[in-house]
């Protein structure tokens, strides 16, 4: 019984089929697993003749433990979790030669012994392919089309896209292509894949940026409004209800195309459209603005990415590429000291001289990790280029070149060390649909990159990773029967060898 013993087994892990029609249980504390494969993948669930399901729990850090490595043909199997600590399962189909031909993973539960039973699906994909994402019926995930919206993963397994616009023509990332603002907000289940209506937002906005606060709280600063101006206004969106409130205090100046990331219980603001470009503010939920520093260059659309300083544990906000004239030629530095913003400096990175390229913190290497990017003002020039730039010592040098020159394609960065860049805009003027997979750091023997490829050709869309090495592709801008719509189907990918925390 793979690498359990017998009888620990059977008392982990029942074949028998004990859910009811409502999905429910006894009051034991199980989760009752369902498998479910993507359409289109025959073969993958049920198990085809020579191949063998394996069942693992995932606790922590801990190494997985097996409950089940056997030709199970059940879709619907009762696990005990572990009692004292949040537990998700892993399962996976392996063929008769021991490839892995599909994995899943599911969301964590904690439940104890006398807890009722909890239903819990677990979606299997095939490696390395990306498959449109469908619910337990086998009905494809839709959304409502958005382009310059967000796509933020909260901790509570959803994930949220809130505002945007509808596609107003030309190339999918210039200025023209922004139409008028949405207020929608969506919200995708990781559990089980369905989508939920939140909100509406109390002022429709575009161009804005999101950070998450909580496992349910999401907080909009700025964008672009209904009218088309620059909005200084700040919203709060409560993704377990649903709810909409009005921040009690705004930005201190309007900010269009702004980053924003979070410094403990606050939020560091930088950049955006015309004369906002050139600052930085520390806003707090409770006081609104209480600090502000300047830029060496206005950016507009700039990203943000923070890591904690190892010597002092302050938080570093760097702000990377954006729009500007002429075009920023540096990354910003800005410490988060106090109540104080400290301009700390710029620092010359391969790829800085870029707007709308993907850029991703790598805590865990010190490091940022730069991909992409249009090097011309409003998407002109896209670039290939791709970057590891090391703090305190880490390791600096060129990534693997993309396969494709582009910009505002989605980025992503799964655990293990695999930057995800799909899609984008190239040098055409028209979304692409290639996705490369940068190994950062590849076995020996192993290919530093690999490609795939979207359902449909997409730019400006949003990347998330899911643990489990899952990313999931939403919002944007597709090609559809030879004209641009704005993109409502969600995707989803499994990087193999990538392995769960």
């Amino acid at each position: 019984m793979g690498c359990g013993d017998e009888s620990a087994a059977s008392s982990d892990i029942d074949l028998a089929d004990v859910v009811a029609e409502d999905g429910s249980a006894s009051g034991s504390g199980h989760a009752v697993l369902t498998l479910v494969a993507p359409t289109g993948h025959p073969g993958l669930w049920p198990l085809v003749a020579g191949s063998r399901l394996r069942i693992d729990r995932l606790v922590g850090a801990a190494a997985p433990t097996n409950l089940l490595d056997a030709d199970a043909p059940q879709s619907t199997l009762r696990v005990a979790p572990d009692p004292a600590q949040a537990t998700a399962f892993r399962a996976e189909v392996v063929t008769a030669d021991g490839v892995v031909a599909a994995r899943g993973r599911s969301v964590e539960v904690l439940l104890a012994p006398d807890d009722p039973d909890r239903p819990l699906t677990v979606f299997l994909l095939p490696p390395r392919a990306i498959v449109p994402m469908t619910d337990a019926l086998g009905v494809s995930v839709a959304v409502t089309g958005r382009l310059g919206g967000t796509v933020t993963s909260m901790s509570d397994g959803g994930i949220v896209l809130a505002g945007g616009a509808a596609y107003a023509g030309g190339p999918p990332c210039s200025r023209q292509a922004v139409g008028s603002a949405l207020s929608s907000v969506d919200r995708i289940d990781v559990a089980n894949h369905k989508v939920s209506e939140l909100g509406p937002l109390l002022e429709a906005r575009s161009l804005h940026a999101a950070v998450a606060t909580s496992a349910t709280r999401l907080v909009l600063l700025g964008g672009r409004g209904a009218t088309g101006d620059a909005l200084a206004s700040v919203e709060w969106l409560r993704t377990n209800d649903g709810s909409v409130s009005a921040a009690k205090f705004a930005l201190s100046v309007p900010r269009e195309r702004p980053c924003a990331v979070r410094a403990g219980d606050r939020i560091v603001v930088a950049g955006g459209e015309g004369s906002s470009g050139g600052t930085v503010e520390l806003w707090d939920p409770g006081a609104g603005p209480i600090a502000t520093t300047g830029l060496s260059s206005p950016r507009s659309q700039p990203a943000c990415a923070a890591m904690t300083d190892p010597v002092d544990g302050s938080t570093l906000v760097f702000v990377v590429g954006g729009d500007g004239k002429p075009m920023p030629g540096v990354a910003e530095v800005i410490r988060v000291a106090g109540d104080q913003l400290v301009w700390e400096g710029t620092v010359a990175l391969a790829t800085t001289a870029t707007a709308r390229g993907v850029v991703v913190a790598w805590p865990a290497r010190q490091s940022l990790l730069l991909a992409g990017g249009f090097a011309g003002w409003d998407g002109a020039a896209p670039t290939a280029t791709a970057w590891q730039f090391g703090l305190y010592g880490s390791a600096t040098g060129p990534l693997p070149g993309l396969t494709a020159a582009r910009g505002c394609a989605g980025g992503a960065l799964i655990e293990g060390g695999h930057l995800v860049v799909a899609g984008g805009m190239g040098d055409s003027g028209e979304p692409l649909s290639i996705v490369d997979v940068l190994v950062l750091d590849p076995p020996a023997g192993a290919a530093a990159t690999w490609q795939a490829k979207l359902s449909s050709p997409r730019a400006d869309l949003g990347a998330v990773a899911l643990p489990g090495g899952v990313v999931v592709f939403a919002g944007g801008v597709q090609l559809v029967a030879g004209l641009t719509a704005t993109a409502t189907d969600v995707s989803w990918s499994w990087a193999a060898g990538v392995e769960p925390p």
